[in-house]
Protein backbone atom coordinates (compact mmCIF):
# COMPACT_ATOMS: atom_id res chain seq x y z
CA UNK A 1 0.00 0.00 0.00
CA UNK A 2 3.01 2.31 0.69
CA UNK A 3 2.88 5.11 -2.16
CA UNK A 4 -0.48 4.46 -3.20
CA UNK A 5 -1.63 8.18 -2.51
CA UNK A 6 1.51 10.76 -3.23
CA UNK A 7 -0.18 12.70 -0.34
CA UNK A 8 0.00 9.66 2.23
CA UNK A 9 3.09 10.40 4.76
CA UNK A 10 2.87 6.59 6.19
CA UNK A 11 1.11 3.53 5.98
CA UNK A 12 -1.20 4.45 8.63
CA UNK A 13 -2.31 7.92 6.50
CA UNK A 14 -2.49 5.72 3.65
CA UNK A 15 -5.01 3.81 5.23
CA UNK A 16 -7.12 6.58 6.42
CA UNK A 17 -7.37 7.53 3.06
CA UNK A 18 -7.76 4.54 1.49
CA UNK A 19 -10.97 4.06 3.78
CA UNK A 20 -12.33 7.48 2.83
CA UNK A 21 -12.36 7.18 -0.27
CA UNK A 22 -13.68 3.32 -0.68
CA UNK A 23 -16.18 4.21 2.01
CA UNK A 24 -17.57 7.39 -0.52
CA UNK A 25 -17.70 5.55 -3.28
CA UNK A 26 -19.64 2.51 -1.53
CA UNK A 27 -21.65 4.89 -0.41
CA UNK A 28 -22.51 6.55 -3.61
CA UNK A 29 -23.01 3.55 -5.44
CA UNK A 30 -22.33 4.42 -9.06
CA UNK A 31 -22.39 1.85 -11.79
CA UNK A 32 -18.83 3.10 -13.33
CA UNK A 33 -15.94 5.48 -11.90
CA UNK A 34 -14.48 7.51 -13.90
CA UNK A 35 -10.94 8.74 -11.89
CA UNK A 36 -7.87 10.54 -12.98
CA UNK A 37 -4.29 11.33 -11.03
CA UNK A 38 -4.20 7.53 -10.17
CA UNK A 39 -0.72 7.36 -9.11
CA UNK A 40 1.26 3.98 -9.29
CA UNK A 41 -0.99 2.60 -12.09
CA UNK A 42 -3.73 -0.57 -11.46
CA UNK A 43 -1.90 -1.05 -8.57
CA UNK A 44 -3.89 1.77 -6.91
CA UNK A 45 -7.03 0.66 -8.66
CA UNK A 46 -6.85 -2.60 -7.48
CA UNK A 47 -6.42 -1.43 -4.19
CA UNK A 48 -9.72 0.51 -4.58
CA UNK A 49 -11.59 -2.39 -5.81
CA UNK A 50 -10.22 -4.46 -3.13
CA UNK A 51 -11.41 -1.93 -0.56
CA UNK A 52 -14.85 -1.48 -2.14
CA UNK A 53 -15.27 -5.26 -2.62
CA UNK A 54 -14.78 -5.25 1.08
CA UNK A 55 -17.58 -2.91 1.86
CA UNK A 56 -20.07 -4.54 -0.83
CA UNK A 57 -20.29 -7.55 -1.94
CA UNK A 58 -16.69 -9.48 -3.62
CA UNK A 59 -16.73 -9.44 -7.07
CA UNK A 60 -19.04 -6.51 -7.62
CA UNK A 61 -16.35 -4.47 -8.59
CA UNK A 62 -13.27 -4.29 -11.32
CA UNK A 63 -11.54 -2.22 -13.31
CA UNK A 64 -10.72 -1.93 -16.81
CA UNK A 65 -7.70 -3.47 -17.24
CA UNK A 66 -5.36 -1.54 -20.10
CA UNK A 67 -2.74 -3.28 -20.15
CA UNK A 68 -0.73 -0.87 -18.20
CA UNK A 69 2.11 -2.97 -16.05
CA UNK A 70 3.88 0.47 -14.46
CA UNK A 71 4.41 0.77 -11.38
CA UNK A 72 5.87 4.49 -10.33
CA UNK A 73 4.92 8.13 -9.54
CA UNK A 74 2.97 9.01 -12.91
CA UNK A 75 -0.12 9.43 -13.04
CA UNK A 76 -3.05 7.88 -15.33
CA UNK A 77 -6.63 7.49 -15.29
CA UNK A 78 -8.96 4.89 -15.66
CA UNK A 79 -12.27 2.73 -14.99
CA UNK A 80 -13.71 1.09 -12.23
CA UNK A 81 -17.43 -0.26 -12.47
CA UNK A 82 -19.82 -2.71 -11.00
CA UNK A 83 -19.67 -6.07 -12.84
CA UNK A 84 -23.40 -6.75 -12.47
CA UNK A 85 -24.58 -4.14 -14.38
CA UNK A 86 -21.91 -3.10 -16.73
CA UNK A 87 -19.40 -4.70 -18.95
CA UNK A 88 -16.70 -2.82 -21.11
CA UNK A 89 -17.00 -3.58 -24.42
CA UNK A 90 -14.33 -2.74 -27.55
CA UNK A 91 -10.85 -2.17 -27.08
CA UNK A 92 -10.79 1.36 -27.87
CA UNK A 93 -8.05 2.58 -25.82
CA UNK A 94 -5.67 5.52 -25.65
CA UNK A 95 -6.03 8.31 -28.44
CA UNK A 96 -2.34 9.49 -27.87
CA UNK A 97 -0.28 6.32 -27.03
CA UNK A 98 2.78 7.90 -28.90
CA UNK A 99 2.41 11.12 -26.76
CA UNK A 100 4.83 10.68 -23.38
CA UNK A 101 2.62 14.00 -22.37
CA UNK A 102 -0.66 12.46 -22.62
CA UNK A 103 -0.68 8.48 -23.33
CA UNK A 104 -1.99 7.67 -20.10
CA UNK A 105 -4.24 10.30 -19.17
CA UNK A 106 -6.73 9.55 -21.98
CA UNK A 107 -8.64 6.67 -22.05
CA UNK A 108 -11.94 5.64 -24.12
CA UNK A 109 -13.89 2.51 -22.84
CA UNK A 110 -17.52 1.71 -24.21
CA UNK A 111 -19.96 -0.20 -21.93
CA UNK A 112 -22.73 -2.23 -22.08
CA UNK A 113 -25.60 -1.97 -19.96
CA UNK A 114 -26.53 -5.50 -18.51
CA UNK A 115 -30.23 -5.10 -17.97
CA UNK A 116 -31.17 -3.61 -21.25
CA UNK A 117 -28.03 -4.34 -23.86
CA UNK A 118 -27.81 -0.16 -24.77
CA UNK A 119 -24.40 0.80 -25.18
CA UNK A 120 -22.38 3.93 -24.53
CA UNK A 121 -18.61 5.32 -24.37
CA UNK A 122 -16.77 6.93 -22.01
CA UNK A 123 -14.00 9.24 -22.73
CA UNK A 124 -11.75 10.00 -19.25
CA UNK A 125 -9.17 12.64 -19.73
CA UNK A 126 -6.87 14.73 -18.08
CA UNK A 127 -5.84 17.41 -20.26
CA UNK A 128 -2.55 19.36 -19.42
CA UNK A 129 -3.29 21.89 -17.33
CA UNK A 130 0.54 24.08 -17.57
CA UNK A 131 3.56 23.70 -18.93
CA UNK A 132 6.39 24.39 -16.11
CA UNK A 133 5.89 27.26 -14.33
CA UNK A 134 5.12 29.73 -17.10
CA UNK A 135 1.62 28.64 -18.19
CA UNK A 136 0.69 30.95 -21.16
CA UNK A 137 0.53 28.72 -23.84
CA UNK A 138 -1.15 26.20 -22.43
CA UNK A 139 -4.36 26.82 -23.70
CA UNK A 140 -2.69 26.11 -27.36
CA UNK A 141 -2.06 22.80 -26.09
CA UNK A 142 -5.13 22.06 -24.45
CA UNK A 143 -6.89 22.79 -27.77
CA UNK A 144 -4.36 20.68 -29.73
CA UNK A 145 -5.25 18.16 -27.34
CA UNK A 146 -9.23 18.56 -27.86
CA UNK A 147 -8.96 18.51 -31.43
CA UNK A 148 -7.25 15.14 -31.44
CA UNK A 149 -9.22 13.44 -29.06
CA UNK A 150 -12.36 14.78 -31.32
CA UNK A 151 -11.09 13.88 -34.19
CA UNK A 152 -9.93 9.91 -32.59
CA UNK A 153 -13.71 9.69 -31.42
CA UNK A 154 -14.83 11.12 -34.71
CA UNK A 155 -12.88 8.57 -36.75
CA UNK A 156 -14.95 5.72 -34.56
CA UNK A 157 -18.12 6.71 -35.36
CA UNK A 158 -17.45 6.98 -38.96
CA UNK A 159 -15.82 3.25 -38.86
CA UNK A 160 -19.39 3.04 -36.53
CA UNK A 161 -16.77 0.98 -34.34
CA UNK A 162 -18.87 1.85 -31.30
CA UNK A 163 -21.82 0.30 -32.48
CA UNK A 164 -23.90 3.42 -30.70
CA UNK A 165 -23.24 7.33 -30.68
CA UNK A 166 -23.85 7.86 -27.18
CA UNK A 167 -20.38 9.48 -25.82
CA UNK A 168 -19.92 11.10 -22.76
CA UNK A 169 -16.52 13.18 -22.48
CA UNK A 170 -15.60 13.44 -18.98
CA UNK A 171 -12.55 14.48 -16.53
CA UNK A 172 -10.35 17.33 -15.91
CA UNK A 173 -10.17 19.25 -18.76
CA UNK A 174 -8.32 22.45 -17.42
Amino acid sequence: WEGTFSAAESDSDFLVQHTKLTKAFAHIGADIYAVTEIQNGNRALADIVDGLNELTDFGRYTYVQDNDTEVNSYTKVGFIYRTDRVTPVLELGRPYENSWVYRKREYVQAFEEISTGERFVLSMNHFKAQEGMDDTSTNEIRMQNVEQLVEFLEEKLSENYYQDSDILIVGDLN
